[in-house]
């Protein structure tokens, strides 16, 4: 494990060059830097073959993209073909079973082995989160190369939440080498496997101790936003001699040992800037990994195809000029005098490294890039500045970013009790523009502001991002199903009240409160329907209730009948209803006729007796209305009801009845004259004056 100065090359010595995050298609369609990636990793290759390394090995992602264009497949294919075949030998030899690494859909063997191609460069990759497999099948387009037998795709991930990885085993005189791959997974769920100890790691049965451990992985190396969103380096198994590390764009030109566990690290970085921060502003390397036994030392190789970008952060507060509209000309000359000199530092930094890599070099015969040209300014306290697209195209011909070489930022003032808005914002500064839009985190930022009980609201927006970003179609569809099966699963193991391992309490109590909801829902419906099948019973229109009735009960009685109680019950048709025996009108009409007869002295009209001779049809109807017996009667409601029009009953439209035969009224008998005025005479006469 101990790193060496030199290594010289030898039968015993293994020779690989490293590399890392390519992304060849970067930018394609970019008039001036769309063919940076390309052009490198071409360079890169180059160094392989001119160099007599063993093997490539490739820390992630190769492509830009999932799904890359013609052009760039077009171009990798090119590149590894013209430089990975061949008719030098290959001196080491594989040991272990090589279909329990390479998974290339039918090939499960080195593309070196195949009898029908003859490979001098073997070239092995892991997939990072750029070109990682998506689909139906699953598939990368590491897939796609693999097949066709230009490079060997290894360290696919099958099962996110149980890893087995396991080594090649590469054998060259008596060094010997295990090589582990571990393709990109989502960060969180890395963290959360690697915590919950479901990622194991298969090792050599024999000669254990003479075995040279090298790893490549694929994932944030330090805390990025979230607490879990990287691989801690603890997490990895002591045992390991150097891990590769890629997806980091910023190289760190020499093993960095971890305190705790004794493993080295080394970040080669990307080959190709894909952002204007810091980061990119590093050297661009490749390296050589020399291993003897258990020895190795490494040869860093800087590449000259790599377009130089310089970047600088002034502050206008420092210029000693007053913050107002008067000095927008001079904070303007002050700042294209900046950009000249960074455009002028460029060139010479581009000059000087290829002046490194040869003995004599002509200005006039160099080709010189256009740069990368980023300046950054901090305009607090009331400067005025231009528009940075406008400022940014008066350097046109001069600098690759033609839109967005300035960049204008504040420092946010914090008051006591002030929120922060903006979760992106670093520093505290707040930046006029964005580099570029992260889908993944406006998906994070939505899904923090609104409850979701039924999703995994942490893998909600690395699915849209591969949504959207990836063009995966089959996404969206495959998420929402996992999550749906394992939502049913819970559901049913809470109603039965099961016990749930591996699920939060939290999500445990809203999936009760789910339930809850549902039972909820469920018995409202079920009493919703009884109502409705109560009431399909009831007729749509009750007949109204005579004027002389009204009078008689009184206004609380009509109050109580005008909001007739239903009950809930369902009547079979089938079944006759007995009727409860109940005061019949006639019998309440014929006992007024005699309390009125007996206390007015027999002279109310007998037209009162016609007009309550109420048909067989209305009475039933009539009877629903009278439950109990009528209060008791005052002279006061015996003389209303004299007088009172009786209201016949408005029935249902049915059909027309055939007609029935009026009663013959009955024989007038004569009443005998009575001498004198009685009390009831003297009320009659009264009323029909």
């Amino acid at each position: 494990m101990p790193h060496v100065d030199k290594i010289l090359p030898g039968k015993d010595t293994l020779r690989l060059l490293l590399t890392t995050d390519n992304h060849v298609g970067y930018n394609e369609l970019d008039p001036i830097v769309g063919d940076d990636s390309w052009k490198t990793f071409e360079e890169i290759m180059l160094l392989a073959k001119d160099r007599d390394v063993d093997m490539v090995l490739q820390s992630g992602d190769l492509f830009h993209v999932n799904k890359p264009t013609k052009k760039s497949m077009y171009h990798v294919m090119r590149i590894l073909r013209s430089n990975c075949y061949g008719e030098k030998p290959i001196e080491f030899e594989l040991l272990s079973d090589p279909s329990l690494c390479l998974d290339n859909r039918g090939f499960n063997y080195p593309n070196y082995e195949d009898p029908n191609i003859n490979v001098s460069v073997p070239f092995f990759a892991i997939s990072g989160n750029h070109d990682d497999a998506t689909g139906d099948d699953n598939l990368s387009p590491l897939d796609v190369l693999s097949v066709s037998g230009l490079m060997n795709y290894f360290g696919r991930v099958v099962d996110n939440d149980n890893i087995n990885v396991k080594p090649l085993l590469f054998q060259k005189g008596r060094t010997k080498l295990a090589l582990y791959g571990m393709s990109n997974i989502r960060d969180e769920r890395m963290f959360k496997t690697f915590r919950d100890g479901r990622v194991t790691f298969s090792t050599p049965g024999i000669q254990t101790d003479s075995w040279f451990n090298l790893m490549c992985v694929h994932q944030n190396h330090v805390q990025h936003g979230a607490r879990t969103a990287y691989l801690p380096e603890n997490f990895l198994p002591t045992f390991l001699d150097l891990v590769v590390w890629g997806h980091e764009h910023d190289c760190i030109p020499y093993p960095v040992p971890n305190p705790e566990t004794g493993v080295d690290t080394l970040q080669p970085g990307s080959s190709v800037a894909t952002s204007l921060s810091n980061g990119e502003t590093l050297e661009k390397n490749v390296f050589i990994l020399n291993i003897k036994g258990k020895d190795y030392s490494l040869e860093k190789i800087p590449l000259k195809t790599v377009r130089p970008f310089v970047m600088k952060d002034i502050s206008l507060t420092q210029l000693g000029l007053n913050p107002n509209s008067r000095n927008k000309k001079e904070v303007l000359d002050f700042m294209i005098d900046e950009i000249n000199g960074l455009i002028e530092e460029a060139h010479k930094s581009w000059l000087d490294k290829q002046a490194e890599n040869s003995s004599s070099v002509d200005d006039s015969e160099v080709d010189t890039p256009l740069p990368l040209v980023r300046l950054r300014v901090e305009y607090s306290g009331g400067f005025e500045v231009e528009n940075p697209r406008r400022f940014s195209n008066r350097f046109v011909g001069k600098v690759a970013n033609v839109n967005d070489i300035v960049i204008f930022h504040r420092k946010k003032e914090h008051t006591a009790g002030a929120t922060r808005t903006k979760p992106n914002l670093k520093n505290g500064e707040e930046h006029l523009e964005l580099d570029e839009l992260n889908i993944s985190k406006l998906v994070d930022t939505f899904v923090d502001d609104n409850q979701l009980n039924l999703l995994n609201k942490k893998d909600v927006g690395s699915v849209v991002k591969a949504f959207v970003e990836k063009d995966d179609k089959a996404a969206l569809k495959t998420f929402i199903d996992e999550e749906l099966s394992k939502d049913l699963k819970l559901l049913m193991g809470l109603s039965h009240g099961e016990h749930i391992e591996d699920e939060s309490v939290s999500q445990k109590k809203s999936f009760n409160k789910i339930l809850k909801d549902i039972k909820k829902e469920k018995s409202q419906a079920l009493m919703s329907k009884i109502c409705t099948d109560s009431i399909k019973h009831i007729p749509e229109s009750l007949p109204e209730r005579p004027a002389f009735l009204r009078s008689i009960t009184g206004p609380d009685r009509e109050l109580e009948d005008a909001q007739p109680k239903l009950i809930n019950r369902k009547i079979s048709p089938s079944v006759t209803k007995k009727r409860v025996s109940k005061p019949s009108i006639q019998s309440i009409v014929s006992s007024e006729s005699e309390i009125l007869s007996e206390e007015l002295d027999d002279f109310i009209d007998d037209d009162i007796d016609e007009d309550m001779d109420i048909n067989s049809n209305s009475e039933s109807d009539i009877d629903d209305f009278i439950d109990v017996p009528p209060p008791k009667k005052t002279r006061q409601t015996r003389a209303k009801a004299k007088t009172a029009p009786i209201a016949k009953p408005k029935a249902t439209p049915k059909p027309k009845p055939k007609p029935k035969r009026k009663p013959k009224p009955k024989p007038k008998t004569p009443k005998p004259k009575e001498t004198g005025e009685t009390l009831g005479s003297l009320i009659g006469n009264l009323s029909r004056r």
